[in-house]
Order: C-alpha cells, then structure tokens, then sequence
C-alpha cells in the first residue's frame, strides 16, 4: 500500500481575510466622499483603523498556516504528523487507543468528528480534527481502518 497524504485545509483562513476585506471596501466607500471628481478619505477613523488590524491579523494566520504546511501521512505501519519544520512518526505498534468521537463544543453542535490517539511514547492525547483535513471522508476511514486493526490485535 502506498502512502495516504491528508493536506490542511485553508478554505477558512481565505475566506476570513476575504470577508474583512469586504468590509474593508464597503466601509471605505460609504465613508469615502466624492468631491468633484476626486475620492477623498480620512485614514483617522478608528472603525477603519480596527479593520486594518483584523486584516492585518487573518492575513499573518493565513501566511503562517501556508508556511506551515501541515499534512498527515498514513502507511502500512506508521502515522506521521508533518509540517514544514517537522515531522512526527507514530509506529501502529506504539498506539495505545484510538477514539473517534464528536467535538463536544457547543458552537460545533457535534457535528465535527475528532479522533484520539494515545501512545506510549507521548504523555499526551493526539488530537486530529478530521473536518480540517482534504478528503475528510477518505481520513475518516483511514482512521477507523487502524483503529479495527489496532482493536484485532489487542484481542487477539
């Protein structure tokens, strides 16, 4: 079996900074003001200067999550958390438990499945959203498929 590589998806990131930006130019045309000809526009009004800022912060989260890179990889023995600067391996044998479960905030309504991962070598639990990853549905699987080998083992 090949490897499986999930990327992180940045569809919220964009779509934040789009949004603000809207705002941005919605804002400075209601404000703006025409006078013969010629667009004039104040650059000392706070509302304006609060929305440069919520810019400024979704496109340094963008940019950072675009550095980042995240991706998890899953072969025949092993899953591996990787971004640009690092690189996780947990071995299928070093997995203690795995729990596939809903999100339990209130604002997600449980509708977002969350896998837990625990091993020997980490002290603690291994959080994988599975709705932030491309082919959410293919991780999913990918995850119950190690979690079912994982449990034939562990009884046998």
């Amino acid at each position: 079996m090949e490897s499986k590589i999930f990327k992180y998806k940045l569809d919220t990131y964009y779509l934040q900074l789009l949004m603000y930006l809207i705002t941005f130019l919605i804002y400075v045309f209601i404000k703006g003001q025409f006078i013969e000809n010629k667009f004039e526009f104040i650059f000392k009004d706070p509302i304006l200067l609060i929305v440069v800022v919520f810019i400024l912060i979704a496109l340094f989260n963008l940019i950072l999550n675009l550095f980042k890179s995240k991706k998890i990889v899953i072969t025949n023995d092993r899953l591996i958390l990787r971004t640009r600067t690092s690189e996780k391996e947990i071995l299928f044998s070093e997995i203690s438990s795995i729990k596939i479960s809903k999100e339990k905030k209130k604002f997600s309504e449980g509708r977002f499945k969350i896998a837990v991962v625990r091993t020997q070598k980490l002290s603690f639990p291994l959080r994988i959203k599975i709705k932030r990853y491309e082919k959410s549905r293919e991780l999913l699987d990918e995850v119950k498929r190690i979690s079912s080998n994982f449990n034939l083992k562990k009884n046998q």
